[in-house]
């Protein structure tokens, strides 16, 4: 996290989604500070809530747009479907290991068919 402070100094903000009023998250108004510690990055912001917002709607906080796990297996199941039989491109998925919830944690390796080594004709 050291190294994000680069993106804060280029003006990222963090995001927000409130439940219940908001599906998408979308970036904070108003300045962002942060700072590099020793225990690691800083972020120091304000936020206002509206009051027309609903008593009890949790509001959440990341760091950047939230990437989910629906999100990573559609995109990996996309890679499959597209490179799995490509003549060109050697494409191999496989389940390394369970998360405590039960999710797949998995490996892709995808590489040239030739394993990345060019022939003598091809310069």
């Amino acid at each position: 996290m050291n190294y994000q402070s680069k993106l804060f100094a280029l003006g990222m903000k963090p995001v927000y989604r409130t439940v219940g009023s908001m599906r998408s998250y979308k970036r904070i108004h108003g300045e962002v500070g942060f700072s590099n510690t020793a225990e690691g990055l800083t972020l120091t912001f304000s936020f206002t809530f509206n009051s027309g917002e609903p008593r009890g709607d949790a509001t959440y906080f990341a760091f950047t747009y939230p990437f989910t796990y629906a999100d990573i297996v559609a995109q990996c199941d996309e890679l499959e479907a597209r490179y799995s039989n490509h003549k060109d491109i050697y494409f191999h998925r496989e389940v390394l290991v369970h998360s405590v919830e039960g999710r797949k944690m998995e490996m892709l390796t995808i590489t040239s068919q030739d394993g990345g080594h060019s022939s003598p004709n091809n310069n």
